[in-house]
């Protein structure tokens, strides 16, 4: 029996949680599934799954020989597909990014793609942590705020730059009265991420007379609403005048859409990603910028970066995201 058949027949008998749902899968006989197993554990020399009358329970030798095996059946079927027309996009693609910026700046950015190259098939999983490219099975990383790993099995590609606001619904400036200097933020109810310290830059020429002044030439920064982007000098520059503070925490949330949408509920002043912020909101401090700014990557494993299905999807991205 070839190697490769009983790695599938095993990974059915997993996914499936039993021997016959798996020979009907497989479109095999009960008493053919029995023998590749037994088979399989007499040449790895150990149980892998132990059969009751009710249930198949795996083993823990089991679950890192399936984990082995759908990662080694996966790239099989990769490497098939490159070979099969070194110019056909095909195969499938793994792609994992956090919960918001997957949703608002990776995903609407694949359709094009996704009708592009009908032999492309995507995961896309969008999850709030860390992940091993390799025992996680990811092909592509998308990830934001963290520098790119010091390896040079890995390749990190730039996708975006951008800063964090501070803003706040009318309705709560009109009640709580709009902060004029970012020390004035600890007396505000604030909407706050896991990062409870707000750091802010100004340029010394900036300021009140600024404002005057694009309220004369009629500049939208004078409303406010403005929106600024990541040139100048960094917040964190000898020429900048800098103030940290933490905000009156009122509510706080891991995601950035949870804290939008409380924000715009009136509930407090948020820092949102500029990217996320809806018209329904106020920026407030608009000559202050945020600090650090936030560098988002796609990063892959060196031995992808041929592939033409890894350099479809990361053409996409920077393409889109730049």
């Amino acid at each position: 029996m070839d190697v490769v058949d009983q790695m599938r027949t095993f990974v059915r008998i997993v996914d499936a949680g039993s021997l016959s749902a798996a020979a009907r899968a497989g479109r095999l006989s009960l008493a053919a599934v029995s023998r590749q197993l037994s088979a399989l554990e007499e040449d790895l020399g150990t149980s892998l799954v132990v059969r009751t009358t009710r249930r198949l329970q795996v083993t823990p030798g089991g679950r890192r020989w399936y984990e082995h095996c759908v990662r080694m059946l996966r790239e099989l079927e990769q490497a098939r597909a490159d070979v099969r027309d070194s110019g056909d996009v095909r195969g499938t693609v793994v792609i994992s990014a956090p919960v918001t910026l997957g949703t608002y700046r990776v995903v609407p950015r694949l359709h094009a793609l996704v009708r592009e190259h009908p032999g492309l098939d995507l995961e896309i999983r969008l999850e709030d942590r860390f992940v091993d490219l390799v025992g996680d099975n990811v092909d592509i990383a998308v990830r934001a705020g963290i520098a790119p790993p010091d390896s040079s099995s890995v390749i990190a590609h730039p996708l975006e730059t951008s800063r964090r606001v501070v803003v706040g619904s009318p309705e709560y400036l009109a009640r709580a009265g709009t902060p004029v200097h970012p020390s004035e933020l600890a007396g505000h109810d604030a909407i706050v991420q896991p990062l409870a310290r707000w750091r802010f830059g100004r340029r010394p020429d900036t300021g009140r007379g600024r404002r005057r002044a694009a309220r004369a030439t009629g500049s939208p920064e004078a409303s406010g609403e403005a929106f600024p982007g990541v040139t100048g000098p960094r917040p964190d520059s000898p020429s900048m005048e800098v103030v940290e503070v933490a905000p009156r925490v009122r509510v706080r949330s891991t995601t950035p859409d949870v804290a939008r949408d409380l924000a715009v509920a009136g509930l407090g002043i948020a820092m949102l990603p500029e990217w996320l912020v809806p018209r329904t909101l106020r920026r407030v401090l608009p000559e202050w910028q945020t600090t650090p700014v936030t560098q988002t990557w796609a990063l892959h494993r060196i031995e992808l970066r041929g592939a033409p299905r890894i350099r479809a999807v990361i053409a996409a991205l920077t393409g889109e995201l730049r």
